[in-house]
């Protein structure tokens, strides 16, 4: 496929990491003079995404913020107020996640990068190439409420390195199995998945990004 973007959401992760403003007549002009890229792309349980999926305790939270809340507070605000929201009152749903012959179990939240911007200011996988034809992958183990804190915190922190880290690693395809339907999201857009596989299209897009980009 081929893409030419223009910004129009909260956040515009995907423009932003192809260097386009984030006024959508600034970013046409620079895309007349950009270039073109390859770029891969991921699919979660049957659909597709360009920039990032999750399932657990993220998918929960953007089914939560509407788009009435959005426009009332603000994108980054509801989202945040959410968060914290869903960390105090939210029951956790664990899952297990597999990949190659590894299995991790206990986990409320799990992250498939295509590039290294998340949401919210967080570079989730600040080591993800969006062409290399893996995702990055960021897990979250239980570890109590309190220790759920501090690992958003940890991602807060923009590279501080507490006991908190996510399990990263770097795949082709995975899978996701849980006791009941689990929420999910891909590039923002929530829905309920059942015992998702998750795989990568190496290259299957070709995206126009801005000048320098």
């Amino acid at each position: 496929a081929w893409l030419a973007p223009l910004p129009g959401g909260t956040e515009n992760l995907l423009c932003r990491e192809l260097r386009l403003p984030g006024d959508p007549v600034a970013a046409a002009l620079r895309l007349l003079r950009g270039r073109v890229a390859r770029r891969d792309v991921g699919m979660l349980g049957g659909r597709f995404f360009v920039v990032m999926a999750g399932v657990g305790f993220d998918g929960e939270v953007v089914a939560r913020v509407t788009p009435a809340w959005k426009r009332a507070v603000g994108g980054v605000a509801a989202h945040l107020g959410h968060t914290l929201w869903s960390l105090a009152l939210l029951r956790p749903r664990m899952f297990a996640v597999s990949w190659l012959r590894r299995t991790s179990r206990n986990i409320h939240q799990v992250v498939f990068s295509i590039g290294p911007r998340y949401g919210g200011g967080l570079l989730l996988s600040p080591g993800a190439d969006p062409a290399d034809g893996r995702l990055d992958v960021a897990l979250l183990p239980w570890r109590g409420r309190v220790g759920r804190l501090a690992q958003f915190v940890s991602l807060l922190g923009r590279g501080m390195r507490t006991p908190f880290e996510p399990v990263r690693a770097r795949v082709r395809s995975a899978r996701v199995r849980g006791a009941t339907p689990l929420a999910a999201q891909v590039d923002g857009e929530p829905f309920l998945v059942t015992n998702p596989g998750v795989s990568v299209r190496p290259g299957a897009l070709w995206v126009l990004q801005g000048a320098g980009g």
